[in-house]
Protein backbone atom coordinates (compact mmCIF):
# COMPACT_ATOMS: atom_id res chain seq x y z
CA UNK A 1 0.00 0.00 0.00
CA UNK A 2 1.64 3.01 -1.34
CA UNK A 3 -0.73 6.59 -0.89
CA UNK A 4 -3.45 8.43 1.38
CA UNK A 5 -6.63 8.62 -0.52
CA UNK A 6 -9.22 11.10 -0.13
CA UNK A 7 -12.55 10.53 -0.48
CA UNK A 8 -14.71 13.53 -1.52
CA UNK A 9 -17.39 15.32 -2.90
CA UNK A 10 -16.43 17.13 -6.11
CA UNK A 11 -18.17 20.16 -4.84
CA UNK A 12 -15.54 20.43 -2.13
CA UNK A 13 -12.81 20.14 -4.45
CA UNK A 14 -11.53 23.70 -3.22
CA UNK A 15 -11.09 21.98 0.44
CA UNK A 16 -9.77 19.16 -0.42
CA UNK A 17 -6.94 20.39 -3.27
CA UNK A 18 -5.62 22.53 -0.52
CA UNK A 19 -5.93 19.58 2.07
CA UNK A 20 -3.83 17.35 -0.72
CA UNK A 21 -1.08 20.07 -1.29
CA UNK A 22 -0.41 20.45 2.60
CA UNK A 23 -0.57 16.80 3.18
CA UNK A 24 2.03 16.21 -0.11
CA UNK A 25 4.42 19.00 1.30
CA UNK A 26 4.31 16.96 4.83
CA UNK A 27 5.61 14.17 2.88
CA UNK A 28 2.75 12.08 2.39
CA UNK A 29 2.02 10.90 -1.20
CA UNK A 30 -1.58 11.41 -1.79
CA UNK A 31 -4.24 10.14 -4.04
CA UNK A 32 -6.57 12.46 -5.42
CA UNK A 33 -8.75 11.72 -8.48
CA UNK A 34 -8.14 14.92 -10.17
CA UNK A 35 -4.69 14.61 -10.07
CA UNK A 36 -4.96 10.76 -10.92
CA UNK A 37 -7.68 9.84 -14.05
CA UNK A 38 -7.39 10.50 -17.17
CA UNK A 39 -10.17 10.36 -20.02
CA UNK A 40 -11.11 6.76 -20.43
CA UNK A 41 -10.40 6.02 -17.03
CA UNK A 42 -13.01 3.48 -15.29
CA UNK A 43 -14.01 6.07 -12.38
CA UNK A 44 -14.68 2.97 -10.40
CA UNK A 45 -12.26 1.05 -11.74
CA UNK A 46 -9.39 3.60 -10.74
CA UNK A 47 -10.76 4.62 -7.39
CA UNK A 48 -11.63 1.69 -5.87
CA UNK A 49 -7.84 1.02 -6.79
CA UNK A 50 -7.20 4.04 -5.19
CA UNK A 51 -8.79 2.85 -1.98
CA UNK A 52 -7.44 -0.53 -2.54
CA UNK A 53 -3.41 0.29 -3.03
CA UNK A 54 -4.24 2.95 -0.01
CA UNK A 55 -2.39 2.58 3.29
CA UNK A 56 -4.98 4.97 4.68
CA UNK A 57 -8.44 6.79 3.69
CA UNK A 58 -9.41 10.15 4.57
CA UNK A 59 -13.42 10.86 4.63
CA UNK A 60 -14.17 14.78 3.59
CA UNK A 61 -17.84 14.52 5.40
CA UNK A 62 -19.87 18.07 4.05
CA UNK A 63 -23.49 18.80 3.57
CA UNK A 64 -22.51 17.78 -0.06
CA UNK A 65 -20.51 14.42 0.65
CA UNK A 66 -23.64 13.45 2.74
CA UNK A 67 -26.16 13.71 -0.39
CA UNK A 68 -23.64 12.52 -2.67
CA UNK A 69 -24.05 8.95 -3.33
CA UNK A 70 -20.61 8.59 -5.56
CA UNK A 71 -18.84 9.07 -1.59
CA UNK A 72 -21.45 6.45 0.27
CA UNK A 73 -20.27 4.46 -2.43
CA UNK A 74 -16.80 5.19 -1.22
CA UNK A 75 -17.35 4.80 2.63
CA UNK A 76 -18.29 1.26 2.32
CA UNK A 77 -15.07 0.41 -0.52
CA UNK A 78 -13.45 1.60 2.30
CA UNK A 79 -15.02 -0.04 5.13
CA UNK A 80 -15.16 -3.25 3.29
CA UNK A 81 -11.38 -2.78 3.37
CA UNK A 82 -10.80 -2.18 6.57
CA UNK A 83 -12.48 -5.32 7.36
CA UNK A 84 -10.35 -7.44 5.05
CA UNK A 85 -6.74 -5.69 6.74
CA UNK A 86 -8.29 -6.05 9.63
CA UNK A 87 -7.62 -2.23 11.20
CA UNK A 88 -9.36 0.97 10.87
CA UNK A 89 -7.90 2.95 8.59
CA UNK A 90 -10.36 5.10 8.39
CA UNK A 91 -10.25 9.01 9.51
CA UNK A 92 -13.17 11.17 8.65
CA UNK A 93 -12.84 15.27 8.60
CA UNK A 94 -15.34 17.19 8.82
CA UNK A 95 -15.24 20.86 6.57
CA UNK A 96 -18.87 22.15 7.74
CA UNK A 97 -21.80 22.03 10.04
CA UNK A 98 -23.12 18.87 8.98
CA UNK A 99 -23.86 15.26 10.34
CA UNK A 100 -20.99 12.52 10.30
CA UNK A 101 -22.91 9.30 8.26
CA UNK A 102 -24.18 6.88 11.17
CA UNK A 103 -21.15 4.24 9.95
CA UNK A 104 -18.49 6.79 11.29
CA UNK A 105 -20.44 9.02 13.58
CA UNK A 106 -18.74 7.31 16.35
CA UNK A 107 -15.37 7.63 15.16
CA UNK A 108 -13.29 10.78 16.24
CA UNK A 109 -12.59 13.29 13.63
CA UNK A 110 -10.32 16.11 12.46
CA UNK A 111 -12.32 19.50 12.20
CA UNK A 112 -11.52 21.75 9.64
CA UNK A 113 -15.15 23.59 9.58
CA UNK A 114 -13.58 26.80 11.53
CA UNK A 115 -9.89 26.34 11.04
CA UNK A 116 -7.52 24.28 8.84
CA UNK A 117 -3.99 24.63 10.69
CA UNK A 118 -4.94 23.42 13.41
CA UNK A 119 -7.09 20.19 12.42
CA UNK A 120 -4.04 19.68 9.74
CA UNK A 121 -1.60 19.21 12.55
CA UNK A 122 -3.92 16.75 14.25
CA UNK A 123 -3.92 14.60 10.63
CA UNK A 124 -0.45 14.89 10.12
CA UNK A 125 0.01 13.22 13.48
CA UNK A 126 -2.45 10.31 12.57
CA UNK A 127 -0.99 9.83 9.27
CA UNK A 128 2.62 9.84 10.94
CA UNK A 129 1.65 7.23 13.40
CA UNK A 130 0.51 4.79 11.38
CA UNK A 131 3.71 4.77 9.12
CA UNK A 132 2.51 7.06 6.15
CA UNK A 133 5.22 8.86 5.69
CA UNK A 134 7.62 5.59 5.29
CA UNK A 135 5.30 4.44 2.74
CA UNK A 136 7.05 2.52 -0.10
CA UNK A 137 5.76 4.70 -3.65
CA UNK A 138 6.40 3.56 -6.46
CA UNK A 139 7.93 6.84 -9.04
CA UNK A 140 4.80 6.52 -10.97
CA UNK A 141 2.76 7.37 -7.88
CA UNK A 142 4.90 10.51 -7.14
CA UNK A 143 3.16 13.82 -7.39
CA UNK A 144 4.29 17.44 -7.29
CA UNK A 145 1.82 20.09 -6.17
CA UNK A 146 2.21 23.63 -6.91
CA UNK A 147 0.37 26.28 -4.48
CA UNK A 148 0.22 29.73 -5.51
CA UNK A 149 -1.03 32.82 -3.85
CA UNK A 150 -1.64 36.19 -4.64
CA UNK A 151 -1.64 34.83 -8.72
CA UNK A 152 1.37 33.86 -9.37
CA UNK A 153 3.72 33.61 -6.15
CA UNK A 154 4.78 29.85 -5.66
CA UNK A 155 4.59 28.58 -2.61
CA UNK A 156 8.25 27.53 -2.21
CA UNK A 157 8.14 26.53 1.59
CA UNK A 158 5.47 23.72 0.71
CA UNK A 159 7.53 22.90 -2.69
CA UNK A 160 11.02 22.81 -1.29
CA UNK A 161 9.46 20.23 2.02
CA UNK A 162 7.56 18.35 -1.12
CA UNK A 163 10.89 18.17 -3.28
CA UNK A 164 13.26 16.38 -0.44
CA UNK A 165 9.94 14.33 0.77
CA UNK A 166 10.35 13.02 -2.71
CA UNK A 167 13.76 12.97 -3.16
CA UNK A 168 13.88 11.21 0.33
CA UNK A 169 11.59 8.18 -1.35
CA UNK A 170 13.05 7.72 -4.98
CA UNK A 171 16.86 8.81 -4.44
CA UNK A 172 16.43 11.40 -7.48
CA UNK A 173 13.88 14.08 -8.79
CA UNK A 174 13.43 12.56 -12.29
CA UNK A 175 9.39 13.37 -12.56
CA UNK A 176 7.27 13.20 -15.68
CA UNK A 177 5.12 16.63 -16.48
CA UNK A 178 2.37 14.65 -15.97
CA UNK A 179 3.07 13.96 -12.12
CA UNK A 180 3.08 18.19 -11.54
CA UNK A 181 -0.26 19.28 -10.00
CA UNK A 182 -1.36 22.97 -10.01
CA UNK A 183 -3.72 24.22 -7.67
CA UNK A 184 -5.67 27.13 -9.43
CA UNK A 185 -7.44 29.52 -7.34
CA UNK A 186 -10.44 29.94 -7.94
CA UNK A 187 -10.67 33.40 -9.80
CA UNK A 188 -8.13 31.50 -12.02
CA UNK A 189 -10.49 28.66 -12.70
CA UNK A 190 -14.06 30.71 -13.02
CA UNK A 191 -11.87 33.03 -15.68
CA UNK A 192 -10.79 29.83 -17.22
CA UNK A 193 -14.23 28.81 -17.60
CA UNK A 194 -15.53 32.08 -18.91
CA UNK A 195 -13.04 31.77 -21.75
CA UNK A 196 -13.92 28.24 -23.02
CA UNK A 197 -17.79 29.41 -22.41
CA UNK A 198 -17.30 32.78 -24.37
CA UNK A 199 -15.53 30.12 -27.20
CA UNK A 200 -18.37 27.87 -27.20
CA UNK A 201 -20.99 30.04 -27.77
CA UNK A 202 -18.45 33.03 -30.01
CA UNK A 203 -21.45 33.43 -32.95
CA UNK A 204 -23.71 34.58 -30.33
CA UNK A 205 -21.35 37.05 -28.77
CA UNK A 206 -22.64 40.41 -29.02
CA UNK A 207 -19.02 42.01 -29.96
CA UNK A 208 -18.04 38.90 -32.36
CA UNK A 209 -15.46 39.70 -35.40
CA UNK A 210 -13.11 37.39 -36.45
CA UNK A 211 -10.89 38.74 -34.80
CA UNK A 212 -12.26 38.59 -31.05
CA UNK A 213 -12.62 34.99 -32.41
CA UNK A 214 -9.01 34.14 -33.07
CA UNK A 215 -8.17 36.44 -29.88
CA UNK A 216 -9.78 34.46 -27.70
CA UNK A 217 -8.44 30.95 -29.12
CA UNK A 218 -5.32 32.03 -29.18
CA UNK A 219 -5.20 33.11 -25.63
CA UNK A 220 -6.70 29.73 -25.24
CA UNK A 221 -3.70 28.42 -26.73
CA UNK A 222 -1.04 30.12 -24.85
CA UNK A 223 -2.57 29.71 -21.26
CA UNK A 224 -2.52 25.67 -22.45
CA UNK A 225 1.01 25.73 -23.81
CA UNK A 226 2.25 27.84 -20.89
CA UNK A 227 0.79 25.49 -18.51
CA UNK A 228 2.81 22.84 -20.93
CA UNK A 229 5.97 24.49 -20.49
CA UNK A 230 5.44 25.01 -16.85
CA UNK A 231 5.23 20.98 -16.15
CA UNK A 232 8.42 20.28 -18.32
CA UNK A 233 10.31 23.15 -16.96
CA UNK A 234 9.84 22.30 -13.49
CA UNK A 235 11.19 18.51 -14.71
CA UNK A 236 14.21 19.76 -16.09
CA UNK A 237 14.63 21.98 -13.18
CA UNK A 238 14.27 18.79 -10.86
CA UNK A 239 16.89 16.53 -12.63
CA UNK A 240 19.47 19.49 -13.65
CA UNK A 241 19.54 22.39 -10.50
CA UNK A 242 16.57 21.95 -8.07
CA UNK A 243 16.88 25.47 -6.23
CA UNK A 244 13.78 26.82 -5.51
CA UNK A 245 14.76 30.17 -5.78
CA UNK A 246 15.12 29.22 -9.95
CA UNK A 247 11.66 27.37 -9.58
CA UNK A 248 9.79 30.29 -8.16
CA UNK A 249 10.88 32.61 -10.89
CA UNK A 250 10.28 30.06 -13.58
CA UNK A 251 6.92 29.72 -12.69
CA UNK A 252 6.33 33.09 -11.97
CA UNK A 253 6.82 34.24 -15.69
CA UNK A 254 4.50 31.97 -16.72
CA UNK A 255 1.77 32.40 -14.34
CA UNK A 256 1.78 35.99 -14.80
CA UNK A 257 1.39 35.55 -18.18
CA UNK A 258 -1.79 33.01 -18.11
CA UNK A 259 -3.32 35.73 -15.15
CA UNK A 260 -2.97 38.41 -17.72
CA UNK A 261 -4.34 37.22 -20.22
CA UNK A 262 -7.18 35.50 -18.72
CA UNK A 263 -7.90 39.14 -17.03
CA UNK A 264 -7.44 40.77 -21.43
CA UNK A 265 -10.28 38.33 -22.57
CA UNK A 266 -13.16 38.38 -20.12
CA UNK A 267 -16.47 39.50 -21.52
CA UNK A 268 -17.57 43.27 -20.55
CA UNK A 269 -20.73 41.60 -19.93
CA UNK A 270 -19.44 39.62 -17.53
CA UNK A 271 -18.46 40.75 -13.73
CA UNK A 272 -14.80 42.28 -15.00
CA UNK A 273 -12.20 40.96 -12.21
CA UNK A 274 -9.06 42.19 -11.34
CA UNK A 275 -7.34 39.07 -11.14
CA UNK A 276 -4.54 39.33 -13.54
CA UNK A 277 -4.74 42.77 -14.19
CA UNK A 278 -1.48 44.22 -12.95
CA UNK A 279 0.77 41.22 -14.67
CA UNK A 280 0.97 42.49 -18.01
CA UNK A 281 5.06 42.82 -17.05
CA UNK A 282 5.12 39.03 -17.14
CA UNK A 283 5.74 39.11 -20.89
CA UNK A 284 9.38 40.39 -20.37
CA UNK A 285 8.83 42.68 -23.41
CA UNK A 286 10.59 45.44 -22.45
CA UNK A 287 13.68 46.73 -20.04
CA UNK A 288 10.37 48.58 -17.94
CA UNK A 289 8.30 45.86 -18.11
CA UNK A 290 10.98 43.40 -17.03
CA UNK A 291 12.65 45.21 -14.34
CA UNK A 292 8.84 45.78 -12.80
CA UNK A 293 8.60 42.30 -12.96
CA UNK A 294 11.58 41.19 -11.45
CA UNK A 295 11.30 44.02 -8.58
CA UNK A 296 14.34 45.94 -9.37
CA UNK A 297 15.42 49.11 -10.52
CA UNK A 298 17.13 49.01 -13.76
CA UNK A 299 17.93 45.40 -15.74
CA UNK A 300 19.90 45.62 -18.93
CA UNK A 301 19.78 42.77 -21.98
CA UNK A 302 22.50 40.04 -22.11
CA UNK A 303 23.48 37.39 -23.89
CA UNK A 304 25.23 34.13 -23.40
CA UNK A 305 26.58 30.93 -24.98
CA UNK A 306 28.78 28.02 -24.65
CA UNK A 307 32.36 28.84 -24.85
CA UNK A 308 33.42 26.74 -28.28
CA UNK A 309 30.64 28.41 -29.93
CA UNK A 310 32.99 30.84 -31.57
CA UNK A 311 30.24 32.02 -33.51
CA UNK A 312 27.85 32.61 -30.55
CA UNK A 313 24.69 30.67 -31.78
CA UNK A 314 22.93 29.53 -30.82
CA UNK A 315 23.07 31.97 -27.79
CA UNK A 316 20.32 33.16 -25.23
CA UNK A 317 19.03 36.64 -24.43
CA UNK A 318 17.52 37.50 -20.96
CA UNK A 319 16.98 40.46 -19.27
CA UNK A 320 19.76 41.00 -15.73
CA UNK A 321 20.09 43.31 -13.04
CA UNK A 322 21.80 45.89 -13.81
CA UNK A 323 23.95 46.09 -11.07
CA UNK A 324 25.16 42.57 -12.02
CA UNK A 325 26.31 43.86 -15.35
CA UNK A 326 28.64 46.25 -14.23
CA UNK A 327 31.71 43.50 -14.06
CA UNK A 328 30.75 43.37 -17.66
CA UNK A 329 31.15 47.02 -18.34
CA UNK A 330 35.38 46.47 -18.00
CA UNK A 331 34.95 44.00 -21.18
CA UNK A 332 34.89 46.48 -23.36
CA UNK A 333 33.12 44.50 -25.63
CA UNK A 334 34.85 40.82 -25.22
CA UNK A 335 32.18 39.03 -23.37
CA UNK A 336 33.46 37.71 -19.81
CA UNK A 337 32.58 34.65 -17.39
CA UNK A 338 30.12 33.90 -15.45
CA UNK A 339 31.61 33.73 -12.20
CA UNK A 340 31.18 37.85 -12.19
CA UNK A 341 27.65 36.93 -12.02
CA UNK A 342 26.21 36.00 -8.69
CA UNK A 343 24.48 32.98 -7.77
CA UNK A 344 21.61 34.86 -6.80
CA UNK A 345 21.16 36.76 -10.34
CA UNK A 346 21.36 33.37 -11.92
CA UNK A 347 18.72 31.50 -10.55
CA UNK A 348 16.35 35.12 -10.53
CA UNK A 349 17.19 36.05 -13.74
CA UNK A 350 19.55 33.62 -16.02
CA UNK A 351 18.13 30.14 -15.84
CA UNK A 352 14.27 31.13 -15.66
CA UNK A 353 14.70 32.97 -19.20
CA UNK A 354 16.96 30.76 -20.53
CA UNK A 355 14.80 27.54 -19.30
CA UNK A 356 11.82 29.22 -20.92
CA UNK A 357 13.49 30.10 -24.28
CA UNK A 358 14.59 26.64 -24.59
CA UNK A 359 11.24 25.13 -24.23
CA UNK A 360 9.86 27.62 -26.45
CA UNK A 361 12.61 27.03 -29.16
CA UNK A 362 14.18 23.79 -28.50
CA UNK A 363 15.88 23.29 -31.89
CA UNK A 364 16.98 26.80 -32.33
CA UNK A 365 18.46 27.70 -28.79
CA UNK A 366 19.62 24.20 -28.28
CA UNK A 367 20.32 22.88 -25.13
CA UNK A 368 20.15 24.13 -21.74
CA UNK A 369 23.36 25.27 -20.24
CA UNK A 370 23.19 24.29 -16.83
CA UNK A 371 26.99 24.47 -15.89
CA UNK A 372 27.36 28.17 -16.51
CA UNK A 373 31.32 27.51 -16.14
CA UNK A 374 31.18 26.76 -19.70
CA UNK A 375 29.01 29.66 -21.06
CA UNK A 376 30.33 33.11 -22.06
CA UNK A 377 28.18 36.68 -21.15
CA UNK A 378 28.58 40.02 -22.97
CA UNK A 379 26.37 42.83 -23.15
CA UNK A 380 23.76 42.98 -25.74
Amino acid sequence: MSNVFISHSSNDKPFVKRLASALASEGFPVWLDSWKLELGDSLTDRIYDGIDSSSMVLLVVSRHAIDSGWVNRELNAALSREEQVGRKFLVPIKIDDCQAPLKVADRLYADFSTSFSSPLGRVVRILESNGCRELAVPLEREQLCLSFTREVNLDCVSLRKAIDHIGGRQGHLKLDPAQIVMNEDKDAELLLERLHSRIDNISEDRYYSPELESALRGALSDITRNDRFLAEGICLFLANHPDVDAIYWFARILRARNAYTLWQMQSPDSEVLEYGRTWRSGGLTSNVDAAVFFEVEYVRPVDFWKKENASRSPYYHVWLDRKETEALEGYHGVPGDFGDIGPAAIDKFIYPQMVLQHLADKRGRGPVIWNLSQALIGIS
